[in-house]
């Protein structure tokens, strides 16, 4: 429940991170890999859903894996577990991030129920 005046912060994986491929991983009951369910939410999904419970826009942002005017850092000696993959990649090869085109990998929309 949201009262008048709340704050909503929704965080998700970008849709164009998840359209290249990328999703979650995680372990069953047994230990066993798993890959959880993805949808590809486009940024109006988020949009009209908030309108329609008359929730006002506060900012949206889309995160960058690397920007193209930062330097790139050294890369990682593992690609790191299973479980951390895809963002363990990132780490193993963060020039990948700047070659493409330096896309979005998350969304964080910041809506406010406005008051009275």
């Amino acid at each position: 429940m949201l009262h008048p005046g709340g704050d909503l912060v929704i965080s998700d994986c970008h849709h164009e991170l998840v359209t290249r491929g990328s999703v979650m991983t995680c372990r069953g009951p047994a230990g066993e890999p798993r890959i959880a369910p993805t949808y590809r939410h486009q940024l109006g999904d988020y949009l009209r859903a908030a309108l329609r419970h008359g929730l006002q826009v506060i900012r949206c942002e889309e995160r960058r894996v690397v920007r193209g005017d930062e330097p790139l850092p050294e890369p990682a000696a593992e690609i790191g577990d299973w479980q951390d993959w895809p963002f363990s990649l990132t780490d193993y090869l963060p020039s990948a991030g700047r070659a493409s085109g330096g896309r979005p990998e998350l969304v964080i929309w910041h809506f406010q129920l406005p008051a009275g």
